[in-house]
């Protein structure tokens, strides 16, 4: 965590008391927000897949085809849902051949 100068915080209640956050006052906040976040695979298990879905940005890319015009709510939706479903079914694939 000190590497990272506390911007790479896990989501560890644990680790809210940790010294490095008392380093600076700066970063006096940031224990907090282990309080009022949640893993984007919520509520459900982060997999590799919820992980591979948020390192793509299938989601904020979603929202952006509607935001922007180039899909209606149901397309860019029905986008999403295709592109997260390629992504969960191959990962389980994966894990049957491993």
């Amino acid at each position: 965590m000190a590497a990272g100068r506390d911007f790479n915080m896990p989501f560890l209640t644990n680790l809210t008391k940790h010294a490095v956050y008392k380093s600076d006052n700066q970063y006096r906040f940031i224990p907090e927000v282990a309080k009022v976040t949640v893993p984007l695979s919520w509520p459900g298990p982060t997999t590799a897949a919820s992980q591979q879905v948020w390192d793509l940005y299938i989601i904020p890319d979603m929202l952006a085809q509607y935001a922007t015009g180039k899909m209606s709510v149901d397309q860019a939706i029905a986008w999403g849902e295709k592109e997260m479903q390629e992504i969960y079914a191959g990962l389980l694939e994966a894990e049957k051949i491993c």
